[in-house]
């Protein structure tokens, strides 16, 4: 791996900042917004800035410990899940690692930024492009770990709980460390039925990252976090990084959210709630327009449609995540937009094949949408309408 190749960095959603997006859906974010017992923590006084934040985060690791059935030595605190994706793999060693494609891309930069090689396991677009059944047998002795991503992104696939206990088993067996990326997995309804947290609390050699960062609409404080099935893998991990990781102010946000436990818990049964049903009304309506939803759980849809589509959405203000770089998605065409956001004044493209068949197949993009609350979602569909 060239030099070059490692530092070159991802795209994302939520980066353009030109003033031209007046609807963001490129971003996955809790459309209820920040939670009012974290509101108020920011609001309390100037404090929380003007102090060095706790480097240990001890009190925040506490409140996560006794919420998941952890001692706080097993919880480490990160500048996002993203923060913590990179410390895993710099720390631990890791010479060969399996990866299902298409995967969050940071997964992949992390690995090869760490020197270790990837094994990808391409997933198929039916079953919500996830890990499924058929592919146990692919897990590897010979791989240090399995990186999986619950429900998946970009897709939302869902890996059962019944699902997961085999997977957890299958690893044990073969000696693979087994890491989870969950930080989608509350806006799933009884999401908690489907979570490998319980396996790496009973000590089992599971990692499960989870993160404030989309399902309490903390995006700007940045707040992650890991849940370890060894004390010894977490401290490494934690050692690893630099000091005051996560904020003073993300510390007490993330603290009045998890000390504010009826009000947290209406919280997310509302985002639940919400979620379910429009995107429930969101797929209904693209398979109405002749678009081809992919079969997922949560809060953001994806999606096939002309290569047009996000041009035309980007002249009216509406940003999607064009997702033509995500590695074995295989669309039938690539994005013909530069910047993943969308918003962009070019409109040539350039066919590639992507190692995909594409015989009889009409020219397409994978675009992923956010479910957002009923008037954002209405205004979309209506302008997704008028654009096809």
């Amino acid at each position: 791996m060239k030099k070059e190749e490692v530092q070159k960095r991802a795209r994302h959603g939520g980066e353009e900042r030109s003033g031209r997006v007046r609807h963001d859906f490129s971003v996955n974010l809790n459309p209820l917004g920040i939670p009012d017992a974290a509101k108020r923590a920011l609001q309390s006084g100037w404090d929380i800035c003007e102090r060095y934040p706790d480097d240990t985060c001890s009190g925040l690791r506490k409140a996560l410990g006794a919420r998941f059935g952890f001692g706080p030595e097993r919880v480490v605190c990160g500048n996002g899940a993203s923060d913590l994706i990179y410390r895993l793999c710099l720390s631990s060693g890791f010479r060969r690692v399996m990866l299902p494609v298409p995967a969050f891309s940071e997964y992949m930069r992390a690995l090869r930024a760490s020197g270790c090689g990837i094994r990808m396991l391409p997933t198929r677009e039916e079953s919500g492009y996830v890990f499924d059944e058929s592919m146990l047998d692919e897990i590897d002795e010979k791989d240090d770990a399995l990186f999986l991503c619950n429900p998946s992104n970009p897709a939302g696939g869902l890996i059962s709980g019944h699902l997961m206990r085999k997977i957890v088993k299958c690893c044990e067996e073969k000696g693979v460390l087994l890491v989870v990326d969950e930080c989608f997995l509350d806006f799933v309804p009884a999401g908690g039925r489907h979570s490998a947290a319980r396996y790496a609390a009973a000590g089992k050699n599971v990692v499960v990252l989870k993160a404030f960062t989309k399902i309490f609409a903390m995006a700007g404080l940045r707040l992650g976090f890991a849940l370890f099935g060894s004390g010894q893998a977490a401290d490494r991990v934690f050692c690893f990084g630099p000091p005051w990781q996560v904020s003073g102010p993300a510390q007490a946000a993330g603290l009045a959210v998890l000390n504010s436990p009826e009000e947290s818990r209406a919280y997310l049964k509302e985002t639940v709630r919400l979620i379910a049903r429009e995107r429930e009304r969101m797929e209904r309506e693209l398979k109405n327009m002749g678009l081809i939803p992919v079969p997922g759980r949560a809060n953001y849809i994806l999606f096939r449609a002309s290569p047009d589509l996000g041009r035309r959405l980007a002249e009216r203000g509406f940003a999607l995540r064009v997702c033509s770089d995500y590695e074995g998605l295989c669309p039938q065409e690539r994005s013909p937009f530069q910047d993943n956001s969308i918003l962009t004044e070019k409109t040539g493209h350039k066919r590639e094949g992507g190692g995909c068949a594409t015989e009889n197949v009409s020219p397409s993009v994978y675009y992923r949408a956010a479910v957002k609350n009923p008037q954002e979602n209405g205004m979309l569909l209506r302008e997704i309408g008028r654009c096809i």
